[in-house]
């Protein structure tokens, strides 16, 4: 795990090896890595009818869900660059292509393959009062 300086409190500046709820949180917010994942985050969790509608299992469910699509794209262009080169480490990235691309699938029928509509607020009162509880779950991501 890459991070910067000499503090251990730094941020990630690159994936880290294994999955750890919260994850995006411990990324520097400047790099390409932290914006990509978050986008894809974004999207899966607007897909799931947005943050304030989903559990915590499920908004961990997601957050693995990204994590484990970036790894099956890393290991994706690892076999392209790498099958000429050397078949037998080819082979052996394959079959962890084999079994991260089964997951992402299990993780994908889990938490649903089709769009959710986000739930609207009737009144203006909820609407106002749920805006504030998403812009503090929202922060967290971004201290």
């Amino acid at each position: 795990m890459v991070r910067r300086g000499k503090n251990r409190n730094t941020k990630l500046m690159v994936m880290p090896g294994r999955f750890r709820s919260g994850f995006l949180g411990e990324f520097d917010k400047r790099t390409g890595i932290f914006r990509l994942l978050n986008d894809a985050y974004s999207e899966v969790v607007n897909d799931l009818g947005g943050e304030a509608n989903l559990s915590h299992i499920t908004i961990t469910l997601a957050e693995r869900f990204v994590f484990l699509e970036h790894m099956v794209q890393d290991l994706e262009a690892q076999i392209a660059q790498r099958m000429i080169e050397n078949p037998t480490k080819t082979a052996k990235l394959l079959g962890r292509w084999i079994y991260a691309a089964q997951r992402l699938g299990g993780l994908a029928k889990t938490l649903g393959l089709e769009r959710k509509t986000k739930q609207i607020e009737s009144n203006l009162k909820s609407y106002v009062k749920g805006k504030n509880v998403r812009s503090k779950k929202k922060k967290k991501y971004e201290q």
